[in-house]
């Protein structure tokens, strides 16, 4: 019999993802993933003094089937007595252009639960993204363009978000959920490769795990070092940033002064800066224009 309670409390504590008196917000689609977390949540709050309520995004692109996926997540709200939160959204009717249906599912999604988050006195919200998610992830980053931080994967701690089942494999919520007669809805889309990730998830990795069978296990492995790696570059270059970084009511400075031919280390220390205080990626372009500038009279250089 499998049980991933184990795996998943020590997720929880190792990452620091729940406190005792946390009010969560789980995101659940109906799938696999999502009743595995309510499920083990349930579990949980038996031990834990925890309030969870429970958030489904109707996408209604596929007609009762979509319904079908919401009345299952409304029924265990209702069964257990758990607050429940469903919104609607026609991404048939409403799509936005220059991006693909999944980014613009995914802000969407993240959009209400912020404000669903800020209006209800919820303190976190969850997701059920699982360890293959991860590697699909750091997949697509690759093959779109990434540096060390993008191989980090997905956080298990974003803001407010919290994944607490992303040390658990596919298999091993499939035998839980099997093992222990908990229902969900397979959502047929996901067989549609013309979705980014189904084409990773169908396509591209089983042909990879038919030549590299530990394929999964060395990407989470990757994502591990890279994280360790990203996370010992910023405690390094916190104490120079400090020099290198002036904050003011106008905004913040880079003292071009202190540029040295370190190119990696001025390119990390920008990349921060940008991506902390603007939430800006740094570039090839912009970082080529910063050093062009750098290189200018001034003795520093706005970010804005």
């Amino acid at each position: 019999m499998t049980d991933i309670y184990r795996k998943f409390i020590e997720t929880i504590k190792i990452r620091n993802l729940i406190s005792p008196g946390d009010k969560i917000l789980l995101s659940l689609s109906a799938g696999k993933d999502s009743m595995a977390m309510l499920e083990l949540m349930l579990r949980y709050r038996e031990t834990v003094p925890v309030n969870i309520g429970l958030f489904h995004l109707n996408h209604l692109t596929r007609g009762i089937d979509s319904d079908n996926d919401a009345a299952l997540v409304r029924g265990k709200a209702v069964e257990y007595g758990i607050s429940f939160y469903e919104r609607k959204f026609n991404f048939k009717s409403c799509r936005t252009p220059g991006i693909s249906f999944e980014e613009q599912a995914r802000d969407v999604r993240y959009a209400m639960i912020k404000d669903i988050i800020a209006s209800e006195g919820f303190n976190k919200a969850a997701t059920a993204h699982n360890s293959l998610d991860n590697v699909e992830t750091i997949l697509m980053r690759i093959f779109s363009g990434t540096g060390i931080f993008g191989l980090r994967g997905i956080n298990y701690i974003n803001g407010n978000i919290i994944r607490p089942l992303l040390d658990i494999s596919p298999d091993e919520i499939y035998s839980y959920l099997k093992d222990r007669k908990i229902k969900w809805r397979e959502d047929l889309s996901n067989s549609e490769n013309g979705y980014q990730r189904n084409y990773i998830r169908n396509i591209i990795f089983p042909a990879i795990t038919g030549r590299f069978p530990d394929a999964a296990k060395n990407i989470t492995r990757l994502s591990a070092h890279a994280e360790e790696n990203e996370n010992l570059l910023s405690f390094l270059s916190d104490s120079i940033k400090q020099d290198w970084v002036i904050e003011t009511d106008s905004g913040h400075f880079i003292s071009t002064d202190r540029f040295t031919d370190n190119i990696p280390l001025i390119k990390y220390i920008l990349s921060r800066t940008l991506y902390s205080h603007y939430n800006i990626r740094l570039n090839s372009v912009i970082f080529d224009e910063i050093i062009r500038k750098s290189k200018s009279q001034k003795s520093n250089l706005p970010l804005y």
